[in-house]
């Protein structure tokens, strides 16, 4: 029998979540690697309870921390990038109505779905050990994701949004970092806000 081992593979630019699986589907960049050494070009499909850690590189795209047997495999996915910052979770955006699931990036997407119309909302299929739910504030809307002291926070790791009397933005997220504040503060929870496009996710994980 095959022995485990950890490897970091990617990059990927988006993915899709089905049962326990995860599909992955790789940049431009490694795609005629994979065509020479696979003789086609498909995602990579890993088991969700494979997956130890998941990070963004500094072009913005993912890679993962997998352990696995298939080393055949796996060896064409391996690499050696500048990481960026480790992510919280991974999520799918799913239809709440007809359960039609795109392909989910880092970049929101629309809170429409493109099939029936119906609405969309993230949903959390994994979750690193270590992080936590924190309350972050103010933040502000970067090119339509939420920042807060110089941290990037995605659709997926955003829990709640919340106003404070004077209309500045806090939210609880999952971070590595950071405590829970204080409930004292005035906060009045909100379903959306402008310039962004996210719902409450959804928690599998």
């Amino acid at each position: 029998m095959a022995r485990a081992g950890r490897y970091l593979v990617g990059p990927f630019i988006s993915w899709r979540f089905k049962g326990n699986y995860a599909n992955f589907a790789a940049h431009d960049k490694i795609r005629e690697r994979l065509r020479q050494g696979l003789g086609s070009i498909h995602p990579l499909s890993v088991p969700v309870r494979s997956i130890e850690r998941t990070y963004v590189d500094r072009d913005g795209l993912v890679w993962l921390l997998v352990e696995s047997t298939a080393y055949d495999l796996v060896k064409h996915f391996r690499g050696n990038p500048k990481l960026w910052r480790r992510l919280t979770c991974l999520w799918s955006i799913i239809c709440r109505s007809c359960g039609h699931n795109p392909s989910t990036t880092l970049r929101p997407i629309s809170s429409v779905c493109n099939v029936c119309g119906g609405s969309t909302a993230p949903v959390v299929f994994w979750r690193d050990a270590y992080s936590r739910e924190v309350r972050v504030g103010p933040c502000n809307v970067v090119d339509g994701l939420l920042e807060c002291s110089g941290t990037i926070y995605y659709t997926g790791e955003i829990l709640r949004l919340f106003r404070d009397l004077a209309g500045n933005i806090y939210a609880d997220v999952l971070s590595f970092t950071g405590s829970k504040q204080s409930d004292e503060m005035r906060l009045v929870e909100v379903d959306e806000l402008p310039n962004i496009v996210w719902s409450r996710p959804v928690m599998l994980a």
